[in-house]
């Protein structure tokens, strides 16, 4: 779990750094989906890359998406667990400073918590959501960087209740 959570900051950074929005293109809702179990509802503004390791990696000039799958049984992991515990697990394992505990909310059926990580001189703002599938479970990561948090707080939130995974 460590390895993986570290290791997105400069995918981060290239993307962020990379990625240039269309100018003029009206922004609509699109579903992205992975061969491995995941879909999400963003913008038609993100673009899809491949990142070893990652099931679904997304981003725009001002946000990325990467969604990890981890086996049940596999990184330290039980089946058993609920979505709380794994994510508690992976703030634990990864000795995270959390901007908040994690959190469980009911009503958007969401396991999730914050965290802020710097990566190549770049201070970066996290929205991880724990999701539960029949095999496996998903870390699914909206970032930006921080100097942007309170602007994509919300819409995070919302595109998080999107996710879905077998």
């Amino acid at each position: 779990m460590k390895k993986r959570i570290l290791g997105i900051g400069a995918f981060v950074v290239a993307c962020l750094s990379s990625v240039l929005m269309l100018a003029g293109c009206g922004v609509t809702e699109k579903t992205f989906s992975s061969d491995d179990g995941i879909s999400v509802t963003l913008t038609s503004e993100f673009q899809e890359f491949s990142v070893s390791g990652y099931s679904l990696s997304l981003s725009t000039a001002d946000e990325a998406f990467l969604a990890e799958k981890v086996a049940f049984n596999t990184q330290g992991t039980d089946e058993n667990w609920t979505e709380q515990e794994y994510a508690q697990a992976v703030v634990d394992s990864n000795s995270l400073d959390t901007m908040s505990d994690v959190f469980v909310d009911g009503e958007r059926n969401l396991v999730y918590f914050y965290y802020t990580n710097v990566s190549q001189g770049n201070d970066f703002y996290y929205l991880a959501v724990a999701k539960k599938g029949t095999d496996a479970f998903w870390l699914c990561q909206f970032s930006c960087y921080e100097t942007k948090a309170e602007e994509y707080k919300t819409q995070f939130l919302d595109w998080a209740t999107t996710i879905e995974v077998l």
